[in-house]
């Protein structure tokens, strides 16, 4: 009897490696549906971790110990960002659970770009089109918070302090909100309150 080690990549896959006996000169019963992850295909067991020796696991025969290692080709799709009129900025092909390059976006008088539709483009398991969002320039407020990040402990409490930009923006018309109310609870002058464990 022999050990067979099937030794998938644990970085992409988060499988850990499995072991099982093997009988001398036979073969072994493999189940490809058991290999098949999200986004990729399988393509084959190979001896070596670089994927130069193909083992044929419906003809070869178990002769030894032997780690197998499962081959992968990730799903590639198309990611084009447009435009806030359609032109094109960008074509690129982006494999499964990849990041597609986010392009430069061209000046557009009176408007200022606040991004794009969409974030799948950062995580891609389809084909997609981005469009470029903007706003009228006389429109545009940034805001920024005297602390980004504080910790607390139940039942205490800080106050927020908004800073609007440009600075003739009226600070009353920040409506603040908590997105975890069993977590923190805010009033309507910026006030934070720990009520439970959390982010």
């Amino acid at each position: 009897m022999y050990i067979v080690n099937i030794i998938p990549d644990y970085s992409k896959f988060g499988t850990e490696t499995i072991t099982f006996i093997a009988e001398a000169n036979e073969l072994i019963e493999i189940t490809p549906a058991n290999y098949e992850y999200a986004g990729h295909d399988f393509i084959g067991f190979f001896t070596d971790s670089e994927f130069k020796t193909y083992w044929n696991y419906e003809t070869e025969k178990v002769t030894g110990d032997l780690n197998l290692y499962p081959k992968y080709k990730a799903h590639e799709f198309d990611v084009i960002f447009v435009d806030y009129d359609g032109t094109v900025l960008s074509e690129e092909i982006v494999e499964y659970g990849s990041c597609a390059l986010e392009p430069e976006v061209n000046e557009r008088n009176g408007y200022v770009f606040i991004g794009w539709d969409t974030e799948d483009y950062q995580m891609v398991t389809d084909n997609l089109i981005v469009t470029a969002q903007y706003v009228d320039e006389d429109e545009y407020c940034t805001v920024s918070l005297n602390y980004g990040k504080f910790n607390l402990m139940t039942g205490t409490s800080f106050t927020l302090i908004a800073t609007l930009t440009p600075d003739y923006s009226e600070t009353e018309n920040i409506n603040w909100y908590s997105d975890n109310l069993s977590v923190a609870v805010v009033n309507d002058e910026g006030m934070v309150t720990a009520v439970g464990e959390g982010t």
